[in-house]
């Protein structure tokens, strides 16, 4: 079930196949009744404690977000990184009023915490 990451010496973490998280993701929403937002801040929190972890000493970090909900990880990610204080760079591949839902949300939350 869960695929090891093919760069085990940077990322500590085992990996999951999209079809797995898109099966999970459904399952903690339709059957859970957890909103999308919520998996959203929850993994977007996760990767940025990884990187925190990995790269203790990091000031800067630059996030490339995309136009789906990846992008509204990134965004998180890219909101976390600004909460520690952090230089964040994002670069967006879709310009934020052609996101929808959930990644609209994280982006506009970001926006808010004074990101650019």
């Amino acid at each position: 079930m869960l695929q090891e990451s093919v760069v085990t010496t940077r990322l500590p973490e085992q990996l999951y196949r999209a079809e797995q998280v898109r099966a999970m993701d459904r399952y903690a929403i339709e059957d859970l009744g957890i909103p999308g937002i919520v998996l959203m801040q929850r993994a977007g929190t996760a990767a940025f404690e990884v990187i925190s972890r990995q790269w203790p000493e990091v000031r800067k970090i630059a996030v490339l977000c995309g136009g789906g909900n990846n992008g509204g990880d990134g965004y998180v990610v890219a909101r976390r990184a600004l909460d520690a204080r952090l230089q964040v760079q994002v670069f967006a591949l879709s310009p934020p009023d052609q996101l929808r839902g959930d990644a609209r949300q994280a982006c506009e939350a970001y926006l808010a915490a004074g990101g650019r």
